[in-house]
């Protein structure tokens, strides 16, 4: 059977994971309206390894098959199935999210092979972003997560700033995707127009049977955490969440800053550019 298949592929630290286990909280209800949710473990254990082969020397058809079993398997005959999993793009080490000075540089690649897989369904694409600054910031804690602290300056050592830009990634997806529609929304916007966007991934009917949860899943850390953290000289998870307790982002402990003044500024411009490009790509449906 055609089905519609949406991708969410993140980016990572842009609430997915909050919109993630929604979806997957109402999984039930959804399946009643015809879309299937499935979240990042079936995704990174079953297809994504899969499409990494694509375009070797593996028999295309042969993965295709696979690609069909692992719809059938999770989605069974629900005609819209949504798969979620940032990884997609690819993970949060320095070498791959910033090679080039560009962000998530193996991703266009990774979407292509994946897309492949499916040449008999119609394909779109769902994508959150976020200012760089607090992007930088965040996925540096996620990757630090789980093993020895290490400075931020270090998770951007060598890289140009300037060049990061959402903006080149949103069009190389696009072109890599084969024109396929995108729809875009910044992290930031995410909490007031979470309701428009499930209408526009799900249809009406099926968005009013999603029940959000409450607040984020993933906080980062405050200043305090972070200095924690670094006396300590252990980010596992354990001393993570930790210090996460201990010093928790409020009004009185603000979020973790590395930049200056002059820095996070000529950030912000290069994301207000990101954001009006992306507006203008006709492919592109940004909400917000």
């Amino acid at each position: 059977m055609r089905r519609r298949i949406t991708f969410l592929i993140g980016a990572h630290k842009t609430a997915t994971t909050h919109l993630q286990r929604s979806l997957q909280g109402c999984a039930d209800r959804l399946l009643a309206h015809g879309v299937a949710a499935v979240g990042p473990m079936p995704l990174g254990a079953d297809l994504i390894p899969f499409a990494e082969l694509a375009g070797k020397r593996t028999d295309p058809a042969l993965l295709q098959m696979v690609a069909e079993a692992f719809l059938s398997n999770y989605c069974g005959d629900a005609p819209h199935a949504v798969l979620m999993n940032e990884n997609i793009m690819g993970q949060l080490r320095p070498k791959p999210l910033f090679r080039g000075n560009l962000l998530y540089a193996p991703a266009p690649d990774r979407l292509e092979r994946l897309c492949s897989l499916f040449p008999d369904h119609d394909i779109d694409i769902g994508l959150a972003i976020r200012s760089q600054a607090d992007f930088l910031v965040s996925a540096w804690a996620e990757d630090m997560k789980g093993g020895d602290f290490y400075p931020f300056r270090q998770y951007i050592r060598g890289v140009d700033l300037s060049q990061l830009s959402w903006a080149k990634l949103v069009t190389d997806l696009q072109r890599s995707s084969g024109g396929r529609r995108l729809t875009v929304w910044r992290y930031e916007d995410y909490p007031e127009i979470a309701p428009t966007l499930l209408t526009h991934l799900l249809g009406e009917a099926a968005a009013r049977d999603v029940t959000l949860r409450d607040g984020y899943v993933n906080s980062g850390l405050s200043a305090e955490a972070v200095a924690h953290l670094r006396r300590g000289g252990d980010a596992r998870q354990d001393a993570f969440k930790a210090a996460q307790t201990l010093y928790p982002k409020s009004s009185d402990r603000p979020a973790f800053d590395p930049w200056d003044d002059a820095t996070r500024a000529g950030l912000a411009e290069n994301y207000a550019r990101d954001v009006e490009a992306i507006r203008g790509l006709s492919t592109v449906t940004f909400l917000g």
